[in-house]
């Protein structure tokens, strides 16, 4: 570091102020020593004086040749010179610029923290916001898909409401039918059925249709005490050609039963339905339905009120078991009268326990009807 600060100073100028303050200095020792000798006085002062003043001349001329030496070749020594008082001001002037500066800087910095916490603050908002926009635009389309679920009920309970009048106005009218005339057939009533085997052909399904609606005819007939050829069947032709299509060559065993699509008063065309279902075994031949044991024999009028009894919890076991009730009244058996008084006789006359069983008379099938026979033994 040293070597590089003596290469940079400016040696020739120093050398050259060097010889001229000693030249001075020297002139102004010959200069002083001679005035001295002659005994030279400058304003009337002794000549020892007036050498000291020569003396103080050259030294005072030595040091303005050196500041205007130093001046020609030197700015910082110019601005030294001339301008340190400006320099000052200058200086004092930036130095309170400066710290002014500094506080402002610090005031722009405590401003920039707090709109930084405002920022962060206003952020949290702005994802709180979010959220609960996000979570109310969530439910505003659950409550859309819910309106759009509730105006699609409306529509069907419109619709409903809408059949429910018609049927209200139906009922109505067939009220008013029903007070001025009599009711022959009732609305689902079962009239006529027939088992249909496998792989039975179209030609065979069409004749037993036909002695089916025959059937129909005549039940109807009887009903009214008129000849059936004056009973007017209707039938749905498209239920007919679907009744052929399930039945036609079926591989299982089916049935095929009409029943009544309306209440029929007495004079109306009878409008059937066809009804097509899977036959499939119920109970074999001599299958024992129910079993009871009466301790005490009843009388003759409690003997058929304890056999109806019977034949009502039998007819709910062959409902419960798969036999199809009548849409109607809802029973399932057939007894003959004989074999039901012949029992009643039979209970009523007994003098010990007996035992009451009811079996049926031979295989039953979906369709029923369940035929039974009732045996007492003692």
């Amino acid at each position: 570091m040293e070597p590089h600060l003596l290469s940079d100073l400016n040696w020739v100028f120093i050398i050259g102020l060097l010889i001229a303050s000693g030249l001075f200095a020297y002139l102004g020792d010959i200069l002083g020593t001679k005035i001295g000798k002659k005994r030279i006085s400058i304003l009337g002062l002794r000549p020892r004086h007036t050498g000291s003043i020569i003396t103080a001349i050259t030294g005072i001329t030595i040091a303005l040749v050196v500041l205007g030496s130093l001046a020609v070749t030197s700015d910082t020594v110019r601005t030294i010179l001339f301008s340190m008082k400006f320099l000052q001001r200058q200086i004092t002037q930036l130095t309170s610029d400066l710290q002014d500066s500094r506080d402002e800087a610090e005031l722009t910095y405590l401003s920039l923290m707090d709109t930084q916490v405002k920022l962060e603050t206003q952020e949290e908002k702005l994802r709180s916001v979010g959220e609960l926009l996000t979570k109310n635009i969530s439910q505003l389309q659950q409550t859309q898909a819910e309106l759009g679920d509730l105006k699609t009920e409306k529509q069907q309970l419109d619709t409903t409401i809408s059949s429910l009048h018609i049927e209200a106005e139906q009922l109505k009218k067939g009220l008013t039918e029903v007070r001025g005339g009599r009711i022959i057939v009732f609305a689902d009533e079962l009239l006529a059925q027939h088992s249909v085997v496998p792989e039975t052909a179209g030609d065979v399904i069409q004749s037993i249709i036909d002695r089916l609606v025959q059937r129909t005819e005549f039940i109807v007939a009887v009903r009214l005490g008129i000849d059936p050829e004056n009973i007017t069947i209707v039938l749905d032709p498209e239920q007919m050609n679907s009744a052929l299509a399930e039945t036609v060559n079926s591989r299982t065993r089916k049935f095929v039963r009409l029943l009544a699509a309306s209440n029929i008063l007495a004079g109306e065309p009878v409008n059937v339905k066809i009804e097509v279902r899977e036959s499939l075994p119920v109970y074999d031949k001599d299958t024992l339905l129910w079993s009871e044991i009466i301790e005490l024999p009843p009388h003759e009028s409690d003997a058929e009120a304890f056999l109806h009894t019977l034949l009502r919890k039998v007819n709910s076991k062959a409902v419960n078991d798969g036999v199809l009730p009548d849409p109607v009244n809802g029973t399932v058996g057939i007894l003959d009268a004989s074999d039901f008084f012949d029992a009643v006789e039979i209970l009523s006359g007994a003098q010990k326990p007996v035992v009451v069983k009811i079996f049926t008379r031979e295989e039953v099938f979906t369709e029923g009807p369940v035929r039974v026979k009732i045996d007492i033994q003692n």
